[in-house]
């Protein structure tokens, strides 16, 4: 199984740096939460792989949450923000879109891609 890691974050205006998260001192960590929206990741197979939609979510959001900096907005209010947009495709423009609508500073996009017993993941 392939697998990319997912480190790459779209600002959305204004451009908010994340400060990085690792190797701070403890008194240094009590600065700003910032809001990061996580889009559903867009499936491409020919078998049903939404477990891995759902999964991606929630292992994303627990990672993210991991040292209290960051608070992830509710999966609920996105996909509600989805809907009542209706983009005809899932594009890093609809997603700071969707980022502004919810308040979010940070949206990750990602999509999973399996092609015979390979499964590639991407993530922006």
């Amino acid at each position: 199984m392939k697998r990319k890691s997912v480190d790459h974050f779209y600002s959305l205006p204004p451009r908010v740096d994340l400060p990085p998260l690792l190797f701070r001192h403890p008194d240094e960590r009590c600065g700003k939460i910032y809001k990061v929206a996580i889009l559903p990741f867009l499936i491409h197979s020919q078998e049903n792989l939404d477990y891995l939609r759902d999964g991606m979510y929630d292992v994303l959001a627990s990672r993210l949450t991991a040292d209290g900096r960051i608070e992830i907005i509710e999966r609920n209010t996105v996909e509600r923000t989805l809907y009542e947009e209706r983009p005809m495709r899932l594009d890093e423009e609809v997603a700071k879109r969707i980022g502004m609508r919810v308040g979010a500073d940070y949206v990750v996009l990602g999509s999973v891609t399996k092609i015979g017993d390979f499964i590639s993941l991407d993530a922006g």
